[in-house]
């Protein structure tokens, strides 16, 4: 009897302790367990905050423009990432604490709840000198693809940066017509009669094409102090009389800390094919005017000015420019031609009883015939024709009796089966000053998502500095036991 009960209490011992390890496991597992889930609920919860955050995108900006961004001021007037960051502990508070299903952590193990929640970094539009936008638009297209347009542009642009007409100064041809206008003047007091040219156009008829009526080089100044506008279609009454105010470009606007993403996809920013081919998809020109705050939207985005009548003038500006330089350069190296204008000169010469005139009226007839052909080329583009970029014996309009009518000359604006479009033009010239300065590109494009947006419903405060594509957070929770609990996360949109 004795020796059972002592067996007896060597086994409650010995259950005893094995208990104790067994609980003390128990509990350690249970612990690790609780941890283990306050890490995984606060991770599950913040990964369900970014996608709710980055799931408020402004819509009217995707629809019109194919562009994932978030607009801090969520339609109100003011805007800034402590917007954002509300939303966001919104979001995880809300999913920390759900109702109609039950408690899901006050009353379980683990009782997770929010201590904090704070953007630590993010990335605006406008960041890095427009990589935002680049990227999206790269994503957009997905891949540079060479099409027939982009063709185009690549040809007409090398070859107007092979001759060097590829300045994007507005002011060329505007110096230029100064000088020119300086020359005819001296021309002019030259004592150049006021009619009686004879024959002119070397048929050797004295015809009609050939009487004057009135100095040809008065006719020209005339014409070239007239607004380019003007000397193009006759009036401005029929342009678009648009214009904004306060572009993003004018003002101080928020900037980001440039965060960059995790997710991200690393899309290489657009190239400047890449984005002429968008300007065309999103943005209105003078030929198929867009229906925003400005209809002349491409020519913006080329020359910056405040209304669509200064940006078409700038563009014309640009390309009287050119024309003039290809239209002289054919001339020149024509021998008719020069051969007609040397006998116009020299026909000057003998009326005015200087002989040793004559290089420089040669030189006078040269400029007026190669301004009225470069007229009736611009014209021919606006009206959506083509015109060689050189041009032949062929394809020149123009005779030298056109000289005589500068003031009522209109020229053939059919245009020819070969050559470029005012598109063209104009998308080269975008995308060589794309080469030269993509940060113009980039601003002038946000003024005019701008300024459009702030034309529909509900984004009258609209602000291109609130948009952001890239936010970097950190959250802190705790949980039941006094354990606490950081994540961490960048995101942006793929």
């Amino acid at each position: 009897m004795r020796e059972t009960k002592q067996q007896n209490a060597y086994l409650t011992v010995f259950l005893s302790m094995i208990l104790t390890i067994v609980l003390s496991l128990v509990l350690v597992l249970v612990d690790g367990a609780r941890r283990n889930g306050v890490r995984q609920i606060s991770e599950i919860v913040t990964d369900t905050g970014v996608s709710y955050v980055f799931s408020e995108y402004h819509r009217e900006l995707m629809r019109r423009y194919d562009l994932f961004f978030i607009d801090t001021s969520y339609g109100t007037a003011g805007g800034g990432i402590s917007r954002t960051t509300e939303h966001l502990k919104t979001c995880l508070e809300t999913n920390l604490t759900p109702k109609g299903y039950g408690a899901l952590t006050a009353g379980t193990l683990t009782g997770v709840g929010l201590s904090d929640a704070r953007i630590t970094g993010y990335r605006t539009i406008f960041d890095e000198n427009g990589k935002a936008l680049r990227e999206q638009i790269a994503a957009y297209f997905t891949s540079e693809v060479m099409t027939g347009q982009a063709w185009n542009i690549a040809n007409l642009s090398g070859r107007l940066q092979a001759r060097g007409w590829d300045s994007e100064s507005p002011d060329v041809y505007e110096n230029y017509s100064k000088d020119v206008r300086k020359k005819l003047s001296e021309a002019d007091t030259m004592g150049v009669p006021r009619d009686g040219y004879d024959d002119l156009d070397g048929d050797g008829i004295e015809d009609e094409a050939d009487i004057s009526a009135g100095n040809p080089f008065e006719a020209l100044d005339r014409r070239l102090s007239q607004p380019v506008l003007v000397q193009i279609f006759g009036s401005e009454s029929n342009l678009s009389a648009k214009s904004i105010q306060n572009p993003f470009s004018k003002r101080r606007v928020m900037g980001g800390t440039g965060a960059r993403a995790e997710n991200t996809h690393a899309y290489t920013p657009a190239g400047s094919m890449m984005m002429v081919l968008y300007l065309n998809e999103k943005c209105g020109d003078y030929r198929t005017p867009g229906t925003g705050a400005l209809s002349y939207e491409k020519e913006y985005v080329l020359c910056g000015k405040s209304t669509d009548r200064q940006n078409l003038s700038a563009v014309c500006t640009r390309l009287l420019a050119v024309r003039e330089a290809a239209n002289l350069t054919y001339l020149l190296s024509s021998r008719k031609r020069m051969a007609q204008a040397k006998a116009a000169g020299a026909l000057l010469s003998l009326i005015v009883l200087s002989p040793q005139l004559e290089p420089l009226f040669t030189a006078a007839a040269v400029v007026i015939w190669s301004y009225i052909e470069s007229l009736t080329d611009v014209r021919t583009l606006m009206k959506g024709n083509r015109v060689p970029i050189l041009k032949t014996d062929r394809t020149f309009q123009n005779g030298l009796a056109s000289i005589l009518q500068v003031d009522t000359w209109q020229g053939n604006t059919k245009g020819q089966d070969q050559g470029f479009t005012y598109e063209e033009y104009l998308n080269a010239f975008l995308y060589l000053q794309d080469l030269a300065s993509p940060g113009t590109t980039n601003v002038r494009l946000l003024d005019l998502i701008e300024q459009n947006l702030r034309l529909t419903k509900g984004n009258g405060n609209f602000r291109i500095d609130n948009l952001v594509d890239v936010i970097e957070i950190a959250c802190d929770f705790r949980g039941k036991g006094g354990i606490t609990c950081s994540v961490y996360r960048s995101a942006g949109y793929d």
